[in-house]
């Protein structure tokens, strides 16, 4: 058993972050000292790892959420199942990350375009970034 302040070492999180995970659901309440310090169990730890690890790729806390209730209940729900909603999850994420992707990159061509423009010219009087945006060629 790890204290709160041990565990967000650990797993390189704020002692707050673990605090609003028990707040809104995604972690229980974890057993108490008699001096009432938090107590993490190993499990509880392998949850905050699974949360961290799937907010790190991309996933927003309802899907978290979802996530985790799938895992939980595992046992019960039919294999099929699960497998599909969670490879509808993985695939809906990952294009959701291959349309960022294509944004980021139309955005750094955008900026290279403007500082190229930029540096070429003699003086910021005819910066299209400086006097007018709209002039630029937009994403």
């Amino acid at each position: 058993m790890k204290t709160i302040g041990q565990i967000a070492r650990e797993l390189g999180i704020s002692v707050h972050t673990i605090r609003f995970y028990e707040k809104i659901g995604l972690l229980s309440c974890p057993v108490r000292t008699r001096g009432g310090i938090r107590s993490f169990s190993d499990e509880e730890k392998s949850r905050l790892k699974f949360i961290r690890h799937a907010h790190e790729v991309g996933f927003e806390l309802k899907e978290i959420r979802t996530l985790l209730d799938l895992r939980d209940h595992l046992p019960t729900l039919p294999p099929g199942q699960v497998k599909e909603h969670v490879s509808t999850m993985l695939r809906n994420k990952r294009d959701d990350v291959h349309r960022r992707m294509e944004k980021l990159g139309s955005m750094e061509q955008e900026l290279s375009a403007l500082l190229a423009s930029c540096e070429s010219l003699p003086d910021c009087s005819a910066c299209p970034a400086l006097n007018d945006f709209s002039t630029a060629q937009g994403l």
